[in-house]
């Protein structure tokens, strides 16, 4: 299990359309090494660029586009994951792509493909991630 890298370092991104008791959403994310937090920038569309803070974006609904710029602090592989979580605590995958530059150059995945969620190689210090958001739900 270890050369296959089952516990190698890994950067979760986690996106998250969360619903609130009356219906109404918020858009949070977590930047997530080792089970640790880790700083990064973020920043989402909603028309015009509302910049993130303290894990999440002061505006309502699900935003076009949400770019996140992060270190790797170590981590061998990235595993962005976009989804929508209910009022009862369901979560659902949000059809989505991910465009992924690190080290390697720019690498584009469709994340609807893949249940909201793909794990990555990353390379380098850095990474930085963009995700188109479709307002359909896989």
């Amino acid at each position: 299990m270890f050369r296959h890298g089952t516990f190698a370092r890994r950067l979760n991104v986690e996106i998250c359309l969360e619903a609130g008791p009356t219906g109404d959403a918020s858009l949070r994310y977590h930047l997530v090494v080792a089970g640790e937090p880790v700083p990064g920038e973020a920043r989402a569309m909603y028309g015009a660029w509302v910049t993130g803070s303290n894990e999440s974006f002061d505006a309502p609904g699900l935003p076009t586009t949400v770019e996140i710029q992060a270190p790797l602090h170590g981590a061998k592989s990235v595993c962005p994951w976009v989804h929508q979580v209910d009022s009862t605590g369901e979560s659902k995958a949000l059809r989505s792509e991910a465009e992924i530059e690190d080290g390697q150059g720019k690498r584009t995945f469709d994340l609807a493909a893949s249940g909201g969620r793909i794990a990555v190689p990353a390379v380098g210090e850095r990474i930085a991630i963009r995700i188109e958001i479709s307002p359909v739900r896989v």
